[in-house]
């Protein structure tokens, strides 16, 4: 380990903690979907959404608010006054969540750039 210089040991620190954020915020949100909590499961994707934001085009945050805008339409209050998602909103969010991953497998969010693989393989 002495060999790798501390600005690449860095990019690989920073990028491990991205991919472990990132996993968790999927992991949390998959748990959601599974136990039919579907407001969670789209805060979960919009949260995330707002951790990579900044490596995303214009067009790109576009999509995601347009789609966020078309998931809004489907919210509303149950008898207790939570605020739930009712099922035909779930399209819309699949369509989000599919597009969200896209970004990030695209981006290669919380992966060393290509220049470093020597150093981590």
């Amino acid at each position: 380990m002495e060999n790798i210089d501390r600005s690449s040991s860095s990019k690989f620190n920073m990028s491990q903690l991205i991919l472990r954020r990132i996993d968790k915020m999927q992991t949390l949100a998959a748990n959601y979907y599974r136990t039919g909590r579907l407001i969670e499961w789209f805060f979960e994707w919009k949260n995330l959404k707002f951790q990579i934001i900044g490596k995303l085009e214009d067009d790109e945050k576009k999509e995601l608010t347009r789609l966020e805008n078309e998931i809004n339409k489907y919210k509303t209050k149950n008898e207790d006054g939570d605020i739930i998602l009712i099922e035909k909103g779930v399209p819309f969010v699949e369509e989000y969540v599919e597009l969200l991953q896209t970004y990030i497998e695209e981006k290669e969010i919380g992966l060393v750039g290509k220049g470093d693989e020597t150093t981590f393989t």
